[in-house]
């Protein structure tokens, strides 16, 4: 069992630090922009304003490469954070930039990939598990190494679709799946491994309840952070509050994930937002263990990844011109448009036929 980390596999023994498991470091939402109040600067002057309407401010969202840099720096070296950004906030360039982030801050990053669009379902599947197994594709072409994705997700849980292609590719293999938000009971329906499923974030109107996917035994994540919204957004956490959060991760007991729910700029310490270690101060401020939320982390993220074999090597035989014998093509002798075995084999076929002395001349 290994956990896939953007730069390839880990042991679950290798990390040692703290595990948040639904963030969002790189994303671009500027999909949601809604300026009812004109585009608000996030400075010091107006950041009680952009985090009452979040979405009035187009500078709010956007995280960069800079912002996660930042953040991760909070967490110290050897953290794992699983990136669940969705496919329509993804930043362009965010899986080379995370990694440059992870690499830098000594820590661990983990992101999930989603099937392909308007392709048949097993050319989604087939998608899924090679990237799980080979790595993603892009990143072959543009980096000395691939990048990796460690799970699949983030899914919403009302999309049956997605989630019928997430759940045959963990029959197959085994691969971790998350889900997001509210959960509908058309899950019931496909081959799930609970054990090897996290669902962040689910409210209290979901389809399927809260406490009905823990008795499957399948992890549930809690995001922290306090909204002080007064729009409502698509994707909005539930928990409103710190000690919703606090007793949410009491209440849930062993099957228990966490996220710090970073988002908009204004979640970020440098923009007086809480930070990507909000989450871990508050369960150890409540004095709640967090060795129990880390090992969940661990099982949820390990699967049993087995290295893709290596392309049989394409090998060319080249027949000798003179006496037939067969070279590998790189081992050969070329002269004139011949191919020769042997420089002795060159040497023949030149006094046979290209000797001077045998060759008749004609005046003209």
């Amino acid at each position: 069992m290994v956990i896939m980390t953007l730069a390839g596999p880990l042991e679950p023994s290798d990390i040692s630090g703290p595990l948040l498991c639904r963030e969002w470091l790189i994303n671009d939402q500027s999909e949601l922009y809604l300026p009812e109040h004109g585009d608000l600067p996030v400075e010091l002057g107006c950041l009680a304003k952009v985090r009452r309407w979040p979405l009035s401010s187009l500078q709010n969202l956007h995280l960069n490469k800079e912002d996660a840099a930042r953040e991760v720096a909070h967490l110290g070296r050897n953290a794992l954070v699983a990136v669940t950004t969705p496919s329509n906030f993804r930043r362009p360039g965010a899986l080379a930039a995370l990694q440059q982030v992870a690499a830098e801050a000594k820590i661990h990053i983990v992101v999930g990939t989603l099937p392909p669009v308007e392709v048949d379902f097993e050319t989604q599947i087939s998608a899924v598990l090679s990237d799980l197994a080979c790595g993603f594709p892009s990143a072959a072409s543009t980096d000395a190494k691939n990048l990796w994705p460690g799970f699949v997700g983030e899914v919403s849980g009302l999309d049956l679709a997605q989630l019928a292609v997430a759940f045959e590719a963990q029959r197959r293999q085994g691969v971790p799946v998350l889900v997001a938000g509210a959960v509908s009971r058309g899950i019931l329906n496909f081959p799930v491994v609970w054990r090897h499923c996290a669902f962040f974030d689910v409210p209290t109107d979901s389809p399927m309840a809260l406490k009905e996917l823990q008795e499957f035994g399948a992890f549930v994540g809690f995001s922290a952070g306090t909204d002080v919204a007064w729009q409502d957004y698509p994707g909005r956490r539930p928990l409103r509050t710190e000690p919703d959060f606090v007793e949410a991760v009491k209440a849930c007991g062993v099957n228990a994930l966490i996220s710090s729910g970073l988002r908009f700029r204004t979640d970020l310490t440098a923009f007086g937002g809480p930070g990507l270690a909000h989450a871990l101060d508050l369960l150890k401020h409540a004095g709640v263990s967090t060795e129990n939320v880390w090992a969940n982390a661990l099982s949820f993220l390990s699967f049993p990844w087995v290295a893709p074999a290596k392309p049989e090597k394409v090998t060319r035989q080249i027949e000798c011109h003179w006496c037939g014998t067969r070279k590998m093509e790189g081992e050969h002798f070329s002269k004139m448009g011949f191919d020769y075995c042997s420089p002795s084999c060159i040497a023949k076929h030149r006094r046979a036929e290209f000797d001077p002395t045998k060759v008749r001349s004609y005046q003209g």
